[in-house]
């Protein structure tokens, strides 16, 4: 697990490493040019499970131009020095961090536990800005199994055909 306790500080100077292997890291404005690489690295299949359709290099650059930093959030996982996953806070004007949106993006996959632990680092980075509960966007059924069953405190909102992770105080487990 990468955050061993939620009260610490995730959030170290830009681009450093946690205590974990493949440590969490939240990018910055400033490392725009990193996180665009990393986008525009995706193979044509990793570019359909992050978009859900076909995107070419000159729409991620359109996309990553437009972005407000004042209601994005990126949080990485890296090993050795080549980020592997990225997940991705959407707050919003209207309702600032209250609810955001939480999407993943992974580099040739990842395994459950790699996968649980890059949500974990994104509820911790939501959690820090005052999110009561955040949805996530679509990432397959896999992690939805995954992360209602591993005590995310999620539930599916059929309403919107979102999962929906509520936040608590308390540490995760």
């Amino acid at each position: 697990m990468l955050i061993a306790n939620p009260q610490e500080s995730l959030f170290l100077p830009p681009a450093r490493q946690l205590d974990a292997r493949q440590g969490a890291v939240e990018f910055h404005a400033a490392q725009e040019a990193r996180l665009l690489s990393y986008f525009l690295d995706f193979t044509s299949e990793e570019r359909l499970a992050r978009f859900r359709y076909a995107v070419s290099d000159a729409s991620i650059r359109r996309w990553r131009a437009r972005l407000n930093w004042n209601w994005y959030c990126a949080v990485g996982c890296e090993d050795n020095g080549r980020l592997w996953g990225l997940a991705e806070l959407f707050g919003a004007p209207v309702i600032g961090w209250k609810q955001p949106e939480l999407t993943l993006s992974l580099h040739n996959g990842a395994n459950e536990q790699e996968r649980l632990g890059l949500v974990r680092a994104a509820l911790h980075a939501a959690r820090t800005r005052g999110a009561s509960s955040l949805s996530l966007l679509w990432d397959g059924p896999d992690s939805w199994g995954s992360l209602v069953s591993r005590g995310c405190h999620a539930e599916l909102d059929r309403g919107r055909g979102m999962l929906v992770i509520h936040l608590t105080r308390g540490p995760l487990r």
